[in-house]
C-alpha cells in the first residue's frame, strides 16, 4: 500500500507481478537448494527461472525428483543433480533419498564366490532392498567348511560334505560374508 499527494496531471504506470511459491518435500538423506539457498520455501515472480540442486548425503542416493506432477528422467543412483523450471504456478518439488549399502564377500580356501550384482575387489554397494545373491563353489576335493555373516555363523552350512553353498540378502543394513573351504 502506498500513500502519496498529487498536486498536478500525473500519469501513473503500475506493473503487476504474480508471485508463486516453490515448496520443498524431500524424505531424509540429502538437501535442496532452491536458487543457490538451502530452503524448504522460495517465493518467486511469475515465469522466473527457478534452479535447483538435489545433493544426497553419505550413504545415500538419489531416488526420484518431481516438480509438480512432472518426474525428473535418469536420476535414478546420483548423488548430485541441478537443474531448472520456469515458475508458472504454485510447485512442490518433491524429492526420494534411498539408503545405500555395502556387502563385503571374502573367501579363504581352495574355491570360488560369485556375486551378483558383481563384486569390485569384494564389495558391491547398492540400493537398500536390492537382493544380492552369492555363491560358493569349492574346487575339486574341497568342500564348504563355514560360512559367517556379519560375524554369525550361517547354520545352513554344516562343514561336512557341504558342496555348493547359495545364500541370497536383501540389502537392509551393511553385510560382511566370510565363506571358508576346507579339504574334504
Amino acid at each position: 500500500r502506498c500513500n502519496f499527494a498529487l498536486t498536478q496531471d500525473t500519469m501513473i504506470l503500475v506493473t503487476l507481478v504474480r508471485q508463486y511459491t516453490v515448496t520443498s518435500n524431500r524424505t531424509e538423506g540429502g538437501v535442496l537448494y532452491l536458487n543457490d539457498v538451502l530452503c524448504d520455501t522460495l517465493v518467486a515472480d511469475e515465469n522466473s527461472t527457478v534452479s535447483m540442486k538435489v545433493v544426497a548425503e553419505e550413504g545415500y542416493r538419489i531416488d526420484s525428483i518431481f516438480v509438480g506432477e512432472a518426474e525428473i528422467p535418469n536420476v535414478l543412483n546420483l548423488t548430485e543433480y541441478e537443474g531448472t523450471f520456469t515458475l508458472t504456478e504454485d510447485t512442490v518439488i518433491t524429492v526420494n533419498f534411498i539408503h545405500i549399502w555395502t556387502v563385503t564377500v571374502t573367501h579363504k580356501g581352495d574355491g570360488t564366490v560369485t556375486v551378483d550384482p558383481s563384486a569390485q575387489g569384494g564389495s558391491v554397494t547398492v540400493l537398500s532392498g536390492t537382493t544380492v545373491k552369492i555363491t560358493a563353489t569349492p574346487n575339486e576335493g574341497c568342500r564348504v567348511s563355514g560360512v559367517t555373516v556379519n560375524g554369525k555363523a550361517d547354520t545352513s552350512v554344516t562343514g561336512e560334505n557341504d558342496s555348493d553353498y547359495y545364500k541370497e540378502l536383501v540389502a537392509d543394513r551393511e553385510y560382511t560374508v566370510e565363506v571358508t573351504f576346507a579339504p574334504n
